[in-house]
């Protein structure tokens, strides 16, 4: 008796990984949300290298989690993919039908 291993999707629960996802985004806006002007910055540190590390550190941050939306918004519209292609074979398999109707013939 052959054995057969699958792993995928549950495409039922696709809106709720897109649900997560939109808030996961969310959430790591505000939390990252670090857009001090000079000003601030010279108000809260003295020295024009810690400012300018300051800054770096902000432009790393934001760089970062500008890659990681990208990440975000790829895997959302491979799960959008995932979910029509599931659709578009439901609709258009028949194998289980046509056995179903030799069988009573």
């Amino acid at each position: 008796m052959a054995t057969y291993n699958l792993s995928g999707i549950n495409t039922n629960n696709i809106s709720k990984m897109k649900t997560a996802i939109a808030n996961f985004k969310k959430t790591l806006t505000y939390a990252t949300n670090i857009n001090a002007s000079n000003a601030v910055i010279q108000r809260a540190v003295k020295g024009s290298n810690v400012e300018a590390q300051i800054r770096l550190l902000s432009n790393n941050i934001n760089a970062k989690v500008i890659n990681m939306f990208n990440e975000l918004d790829a895997f959302n519209a491979a799960l959008d993919k995932v979910a029509a292609a599931y659709k578009r074979q439901d609709t258009s398999a028949s194998a289980v039908g046509d056995v179903a109707g030799s069988i009573k013939s």
